[in-house]
């Protein structure tokens, strides 16, 4: 919802979830260029991989994440993987790490998870090494994201020698302290039939509702 040039995030999630639910494909296609674009392309993608238009779906992710959109090639990423396409998925998420910049944590996590469902976990925490030796961080991100990969590989002696502090669940740690992911666990809880606890979880993670500049979708 757009009011003087401001989007209202909690309401824009809201209305394209809303439309999704009734399947107005056309009002979520048209306000692909209009504020809210990115819950529209989230909302959109959704509805036609469950209308079994997946290959429609990917294109429609295909064309924001080739542009650049990292939140689209984790959403692509995501897409691929639960349709058994673990190749497809690492790939767009290589890709989307080492051009995201900054603080890229929560693509890493999905990765190391995408890795691990291939069956290919030494790759994954051969890639993880690779990539804190190139980029920096801090040690206790690279010991967290290796942890994550031993604990789903049911390594959980060698993930707890590597990582110190509280495990985090398989399910907890995609996109790790974004917003995003507060809204995806929030949306998890409605999908598991817990509407409270998702109500909950975005109560406590986030401070009402918060104001984004359009240009920031």
């Amino acid at each position: 919802m757009s009011v003087d040039g401001m989007v209202f995030a909690g309401h824009a999630q809201q209305l394209a979830a809303l439309l999704a639910r009734y399947g107005r494909e056309a009002e979520l296609r048209a306000w692909l260029d209009e504020d809210g674009e990115e819950y529209a392309r989230t909302a959109l993608a959704r509805l036609l991989e469950e209308r079994g238009r997946t290959e429609e779906a990917v294109a429609l992710l295909k064309q924001y994440s080739s542009e650049g959109n990292s939140h689209a090639a984790f959403e692509l990423a995501e897409l691929f993987a639960r349709h058994g396409h673990h190749c497809e998925a690492i790939e767009v998420l290589r890709g989307a790490v080492e051009t995201a910049g900054g603080d890229a944590d929560w693509i890493i996590h999905l990765l190391g998870r995408v890795f691990v469902e291939a069956d290919r976990a030494d790759e994954a925490l051969a890639y993880l090494d690779d990539y804190f030796a190139r980029r920096g961080g801090h040690p206790e991100e690279h010991a967290d994201a290796r942890a994550q990969v031993l604990k789903l590989r049911s390594r959980c002696e060698e993930a707890d020698a590597e990582h110190s502090p509280p495990a985090v669940s398989a399910e907890d740690f995609m996109h790790f302290g974004t917003s995003g992911g507060v809204i995806a666990e929030a949306e998890r809880l409605v999908c598991q039939g817990e509407p409270e606890k998702a109500i909950a979880h975005l109560r406590d993670h986030l401070d009402g509702t918060r104001r984004l500049r359009a240009e920031d979708l």
